[in-house]
């Protein structure tokens, strides 16, 4: 094992542009042997380095979306600070990226969407002649019953109130998840073409344009 005070501090030109090279030519994976390649770093560090700032498929420069936040914000009622698991419904965002947007501007936010939540949530409670008692998660089981009974009848919800609010999130998460794939569409496409134009003067560029062709992503 490599002595951790051997291990390299921050990434070179030359160590980003060689391992989006070995990327290309193996895939990401078998960090360990790609590391082989780099004097000074480990495996972990590699796939991290990949995952968190090389892979082409990150939207790194792109601006969060209104409908991002909103599948961010109905993602984080159930799975609270699950970073990695929000990440998996994200396309195109890692965990740190997803974490830190949170925790700066998204939550300067949380009220207003949580306002537009409620807003839309009462027209529905109003379709079911029910009356609003407010709108905060309620972790349920697999049954659809509140995990913590205790605060859910402290809250004033009532299983069937649970549960139309949770058919609510339910059906918001695939209606925000549309528009945001469509926008991914339109995202990876024209980086896309940019990688392509810029690829005749560097590798570097054709080598992260040719990841991207080869990713299985939908949208290209």
């Amino acid at each position: 094992m490599l002595n951790p005070s051997l291990v390299k501090g921050p990434w070179t030109d030359i160590e980003d542009r060689l391992l989006l090279h070995l990327v290309n030519i193996d895939g990401p994976q078998k960090w360990t042997q790609v590391a082989n390649h780099l004097p000074g770093r480990i495996g972990k560090q590699c796939r991290e380095r990949w995952h968190n700032h090389l892979n082409p498929m990150i939207k790194r420069q792109a601006p969060w979306t209104r409908e991002e936040e909103w599948i961010l914000y109905l993602l984080n009622r159930d799975q609270a600070n699950k970073w990695a698991d929000i990440a998996n419904i994200l396309e195109g965002r890692t965990d740190n990226t997803i974490k830190n947007h949170w925790n700066s501007s998204m939550k300067k936010r949380i009220k207003e969407i949580g306002d537009e939540f409620a807003k839309i949530f009462k027209e529905v409670l109003a379709a079911a002649s029910m009356k609003y008692v407010g709108c905060d998660p309620i972790e349920v089981n697999e049954h659809g019953d509140p995990i913590n009974k205790n605060d859910a009848k402290t809250k004033g919800y009532s299983k069937e109130y649970t549960k139309i609010m949770k058919d609510f999130e339910r059906r918001l998460l695939p209606e925000k998840s549309a528009i945001v794939k469509a926008q991914n569409q339109e995202y990876y496409q024209s980086k896309c073409r940019d990688l392509v134009a810029q690829s005749d003067n560097d590798s570097f560029f054709r080598a992260a344009a040719n990841l991207m062709l080869n990713s299985g992503s939908e949208h290209l």
